[in-house]
């Protein structure tokens, strides 16, 4: 079912971050750097096939996990969520974060994102954006928070997208167990967001 090229044994990380890579050559290298700046992410890139794996091997060989899928499901939504439920039995860590292949990650995130985590199961949160080469922080709209717009208009999260969860390892197995069957098409940041 699975091909796991790299197998690293470093065991003292305080978190892992899930890398699905599909289509995303052209970004890939930077994501995977921006994970990798903090010396306590655990990295696992899972992919189907990549065009550019042999210069991703040559630079990264060592620092993260490559996990080969031998099979492409034919929905990309349940695509990713195969990829995600399979890489997690990869992990050495409690925390996990999700990434996209196209996204970066800013140097202080864990470190705060972490610290949340230890109070809460499930972190959804803000991002910035890259726009005209600066970073862009995307504030929440107000009313979004109001309540009462909550209660009679709109409960979905203002911005939300696969690199802004940060979840418990266990808490996410959970999730996969409940939500298997259930609303088949939904991408894996609308699913959590249910559960």
């Amino acid at each position: 079912m699975i091909l796991l090229k790299k197998v690293l044994m470093k065991k003292n990380y305080t978190h892992s971050i899930i890398i699905t890579a599909d289509f995303k050559e052209k970004y890939i290298i930077k994501c995977i750097r921006s994970c990798l700046i903090d010396k306590n992410s655990e990295v696992i890139l899972v992919y189907y096939n990549l065009k550019n794996l042999l210069d991703l091997k040559k630079i990264f060989e060592n620092k993260i996990k490559f996990l080969q899928m031998r099979n492409k499901l034919n929905n990309p939504v349940q695509d990713q969520l195969y990829k995600i439920k399979t890489a997690l039995k990869f992990t050495n860590t409690e925390n996990i974060y999700l990434c996209d292949g196209d996204d970066f990650f800013i140097t202080k995130k864990f470190k705060i994102i972490n610290n949340k985590l230890d109070r809460d199961k499930i972190i959804l949160h803000d991002f910035f954006i890259q726009q005209k080469k600066r970073l862009i922080y995307l504030k929440n709209k107000k009313y979004k928070k109001n309540k009462l717009y909550k209660f009679f208009f709109n409960n979905w999260p203002d911005k939300i997208c696969t690199s802004c969860i940060a979840i418990k390892k266990n808490y996410l197995k959970k999730f996969f167990f409940k939500t298997q069957k259930k609303y088949n098409y939904l991408a894996v940041d609308a699913l959590l967001v249910i559960f």
